[in-house]
């Protein structure tokens, strides 16, 4: 269920139970399982690429006791799993192309891909505190929304813990434009996700939609929206040795104003639905939930990534009333998730 919204400081998350999913990688085209477990307060988003150390001894972690390496990720030390770690943060973002991946500031062997789907549905549930133990290079496609993370949220439920969520109060506008796409953030007492696109296919053309993150309806709207493609990319994406997972059942594929998946959309702006989505998971690498309005024109995860960066070096200047808050509607934890402290500038990396 969705966060429970009182007039007390909101409590940050985590899953009650752990989640383990299984599906097909939509760029690697490669079988991947991720385990989703609980963690303490504080912790934020860390993935672990545990089939690293299912692996022969390689560059991704220091040689030692192989037989301290073992699959049951629950029970490596400390040490051993910071080694395969990476933290859901906007500067450990290091490729934008068809997705987000992160990547460890030290070791390029330490990333996770098209993570931005379960980012979305960390901010859409609430959710600050978990470890993602994935055994591959690349997170799950399932039918290229959120729904399936959102559903298997919903059933291990979550559990408030003892400390208190930190809020991004926008305290005045703050635009980050490159060419003619740009986002925008302005004060406003709710989350407010306005997203517009224009493609020339005119399958897709222009959407815009209009999003209060305190409506049920909206995020009903926004975790089933799927991935789309246009049909003449498809063959340059798989020569680049991209989408190699990608399917009808995952993507909705778009020809010269015709739809070639042979099923009607889920909404009729599902394709602006899916960039706000995208938006919301590659905004949750901030950190903390935004208070404020949010205004993207033409996103893409290049932009998204280039204003989340852009954001914290400014943060104290367009947040100037950051503060533990009380939630008095469903907006404050759309966006919420935690992840390393921002002081950690040893891990930004150029993009």
């Amino acid at each position: 269920m969705y966060p429970t919204l009182n007039a007390h400081p909101a409590k940050q998350r985590t899953l009650k139970t752990p989640v383990s999913l299984k599906g097909v990688g939509l760029h690697s085209g490669i079988d991947v399982s991720l385990d989703i477990l609980p963690a303490k307060a504080g912790t934020g988003i860390v993935f672990r690429r545990v089939d690293l150390l299912e692996q022969p001894s390689n560059n991704a972690f220091d040689k030692g006791n192989s037989a301290s390496r073992r699959s049951d990720h629950k029970n490596f030390g400390i040490i051993e799993n910071q080694k395969i770690s990476v933290k859901a943060n906007a500067l450990n973002v290091s490729d934008t192309c068809l997705g987000t991946t992160l990547t460890h500031s030290h070791n390029s062997q330490i990333a996770v891909s098209t993570i931005e789907h379960l980012m979305a549905s960390f901010g859409l549930m609430g959710i600050d505190n978990v470890i993602v133990a994935v055994h591959g290079p690349e997170i799950p496609i399932f039918d290229g929304s959120a729904r399936v993370f959102v559903e298997a949220f919903e059933n291990a439920t979550c559990l408030e813990q003892n400390q208190n969520r930190e809020t991004l109060v926008v305290s005045k506008p703050w635009k980050f434009q490159s060419n003619d796409s740009f986002i925008l953030v302005e004060p406003s007492d709710r989350l407010e996700i306005n997203v517009e696109i224009d493609f020339k296919d005119p399958a897709i053309g222009r959407q815009k939609v209009n999003l209060a993150m305190d409506d049920p309806n909206s995020i009903a709207r926004l975790k089933t929206a799927r991935t789309f493609c246009e049909f003449h990319t498809v063959e340059a994406m798989q020569k680049a040795g991209l989408g190699q997972g990608g399917s009808f059942d995952n993507a909705i594929v778009v020809d010269n104003g015709r739809l070639l998946n042979g099923v009607a959309l889920r909404d009729p702006n599902e394709f602006a639905l899916h960039k706000a989505l995208d938006l919301i998971g590659d905004i949750a690498l901030l950190g903390r939930p935004v208070l404020g309005r949010i205004t993207a024109y033409k996103p893409g995860h290049s932009l998204n990534n280039l204003f989340c960066r852009g954001f914290l070096k400014e943060e104290a200047s367009i947040c100037s009333n950051r503060t533990n808050i009380s939630q008095n509607n469903e907006s404050q934890s759309a966006l919420s998730r935690g992840i390393a402290p921002l002081d950690q500038q040893d891990d930004l990396i150029a993009i």
